[in-house]
């Protein structure tokens, strides 16, 4: 298995399975793309923020994912998280890239404006006879500190076009008269 780091984010490798002329459709944005050398739109198989991820021999796991977090106050600090992506290449992404994570608020504002975004070059390239390449990224976040309730996303990027945009909403609870949990 091939090991790539990239920054504080580690791409694992593996390869796998493609339509016999080694072209197919791609989804992006809720539209079809065809893949085309001239509008080459990564693929992201699989991008889940979540409680823990890890790759073993090409096989990306993934436990908790979520899209929300409850905190009793604010600001709130999440201890630990991580984001997972599962990358699937073809030849005509072959070339140097840079990848680009960035958590946002509302305002499109970076939530740690003095690490974010986090940009690593990267390089493409796939074996002889090899139609597609998969790559795993776990990228594994401490220490996230949202000031406020709202919408935040995880804007995932390559080449300065976003990919993917994840939603994370942060919401305020308390605990009613009955002991339920209520939204402030």
């Amino acid at each position: 298995m091939e090991v790539f780091l990239l920054d504080r984010i580690t791409l694992y490798g593996t390869s796998g399975w493609l339509h016999r002329d080694g072209a197919r459709p791609r989804e992006f944005s809720g539209r079809i793309v065809e893949t085309h050398p001239h509008n080459p739109i990564m693929d992201i198989q699989i991008a889940t923020l979540c409680d823990h991820a890890a790759d073993y021999n090409g096989k990306l796991v993934i436990t908790g994912t979520f899209d929300t977090l409850a905190a009793r106050a604010l600001p709130v600090v999440h201890p630990s998280c991580a984001l997972a992506l599962r990358f699937c290449f073809t030849l005509e992404d072959a070339g140097r890239h840079q990848l680009s994570i960035n958590i946002i608020n509302e305002d499109g504002e970076p939530l740690d404006p003095n690490n974010m975004p986090i940009k690593p070059d990267f390089e493409v390239q796939l074996p002889n006879n090899t139609p597609f390449l998969t790559r795993n990224i776990v990228m594994n976040l401490q220490g996230l500190r949202f000031p406020e309730a709202g919408i935040y996303s995880i804007d995932i990027g390559c080449d300065d076009e976003i990919l993917v945009r994840l939603p994370l909403r942060i919401v305020q609870v308390t605990q009613g008269p009955n002991g339920e949990t209520q939204i402030v």
